[in-house]
C-alpha cells in the first residue's frame, strides 16, 4: 500500500538554490547528508536499520536527525510526497524504488547542465578519498547527497485555498520529512481539488455538510401540498414577481398539468413547474405533463421554461431522455435541498 510523506527540499548547506530547480524543472526530489552519499551506503543500509545507524554514527559522531534520511531511503515506488514551499505546496509520486547518490546522479540526470536558481551550473567532484560531492561554479560545497526520481501530481497549490486544516497544520512541522499517511484523505482531497482547479469553499463545504440532513427533513415533514408550498416559497425567494397555482381541474389530463407557474416580470420569464413528492424514482409522466401544459397554455411575451421538481433522488432513463429532448429541467430531491440552502433559510419561515 502506498504511503504519504511530507518532505522539505531545503537541503543542507548552500543547497536550497539547487533543490528547487531539481524538483520543479527536472522532477528530482533531493535531501542532504552529502558525507554519506555513495552507492554502497544505500545498498548496505537502506533495508538494515542496524547497518544504517552504525554508518551514520561513524560519519557524524551522533544520531541526531538520522530519521529524516532513513525515511527518504524508505520511500517506495508509488508513494505520494507533499512538498511545502513558500505559501504553496506540490504533490509528487515516487517514480521507482531507486535511490541515487552523488556517485550515481549522472545516471539520473545530466547534472553538469543543470542550473541553480541563480542560473549557475553545478558539478560533481570526486575527492581524494573517493567520495563524491556537489559544488557550484564558485566551488562552494552543496550539501545534497540523495535523490529520488518523481512524477508531478499537482503543482504549486496555494496552501490557504487547497489544504484543509489537517494538511495545513502538518505542513507547519519543522522536521525535514514525516510519514503523514494518517491524513491521506486530506492529501487525496487536495489532489482532487488541484486537478479540477476547485479550491476549498467554506460556502460549498457548509452546503455539503448539511445537504443530506436538509433533504431528510424535507422528506419527513412535508406532505405533497406542503412540498408544493415549499416550491412556491423558493420561486418567490429567487425573485418571482407572481406565483400562480393553476386550478386543479382547469384542464383535462390530456392538456397537461402544472402545480405552479412563476412569472419574473422584469426578465419576461415564466417558469412552469410540475411538483412530485416521490421518495424513490420519478418517471416520464411528470415530464409529459409539463410539456403538454406548455403546449396548451399561452404565455405571450414570456420566455417559458419548464421544470420538474421531485423529492426523489432519481429519474427514469425515459424521463431523462424526454426532458433532454424537450428542454425540461429535472430537479431531484438533493438538488432542491441544495437550492433551498443556497437561497437562504430565512425565505422559508
Amino acid at each position: 500500500m502506498a504511503k504519504y510523506w511530507l518532505h522539505r527540499i531545503t537541503g543542507g548547506e548552500n543547497a536550497i538554490k539547487l533543490t528547487h530547480p531539481l524538483l520543479f524543472e527536472h522532477n528530482v526530489l533531493s535531501t542532504g547528508w552529502a558525507s554519506l552519499s555513495w552507492d554502497d551506503f544505500v545498498t548496505r543500509s537502506r533495508n538494515d536499520w542496524n547497518a544504517f545507524e552504525r554508518e551514520f554514527y561513524n560519519e557524524y559522531g551522533g544520531m541526531r536527525n538520522r530519521w529524516s534520511l532513513w525515511r527518504f531511503l524508505k520511500m517506495g515506488k508509488g508513494d505520494l510526497v507533499v512538498v511545502p514551499t513558500w505559501g504553496e505546496f506540490s504533490i509528487y509520486r515516487i517514480a521507482d524504488d531507486d535511490v541515487y547518490t552523488n556517485q550515481s546522479l549522472s545516471s539520473l540526470i545530466d547534472i553538469e547542465n543543470v542550473q541553480d536558481w541563480n542560473g549557475e551550473k553545478v558539478h560533481v567532484t570526486k575527492n581524494n578519498n573517493g567520495y563524491y560531492y556537489l559544488y557550484d561554479e564558485h566551488e562552494k560545497f552543496i550539501d545534497l547527497g540523495f535523490f529520488r526520481k518523481v512524477e508531478p501530481v499537482v503543482l504549486k497549490l496555494p496552501r490557504q485555498l487547497y489544504a484543509d486544516q489537517a494538511l495545513y497544520s502538518r505542513m507547519k512541522i519543522l522536521q525535514t520529512n514525516a510519514d503523514i499517511s494518517d491524513i491521506s484523505g486530506s492529501i487525496e482531497d487536495a489532489i482532487k481539488r488541484g486537478k479540477s482547479e476547485a479550491p476549498i469553499s467554506i460556502h460549498e463545504e457548509l452546503i455539503k455538510s448539511t445537504l443530506q440532513a436538509a433533504q431528510q427533513t424535507i422528506t419527513d415533514y412535508t406532505q405533497h401540498h406542503k412540498y408544493e408550498e415549499l416550491v412556491e416559497k423558493y420561486l418567490r425567494a429567487i425573485g418571482a414577481t407572481e406565483v400562480v397555482k393553476p386550478a386543479p381541474n382547469e384542464t383535462s389530463t390530456e392538456c397537461g398539468d402544472a402545480d405552479r407557474v412563476a412569472y419574473f416580470e422584469e426578465l419576461k420569464v415564466a417558469i412552469l413547474v410540475q411538483v412530485k413528492k416521490h421518495n424513490s424514482i420519478t418517471n416520464e409522466w411528470a415530464v409529459n405533463q409539463i410539456i403538454a401544459y406548455k403546449d396548451n397554455h399561452t404565455n405571450a411575451d414570456y420566455n417559458v421554461q419548464m421544470w420538474v421538481i421531485s423529492n426523489a433522488n432519481e429519474f427514469t432513463d425515459e424521463a431523462k431522455r424526454k426532458a433532454n429532448a424537450e428542454n425540461v429541467r429535472l430537479i431531484n430531491g438533493q438538488d432542491f435541498a441544495r437550492m433551498i440552502l443556497e437561497v437562504g433559510l430565512k425565505h422559508f419561515e
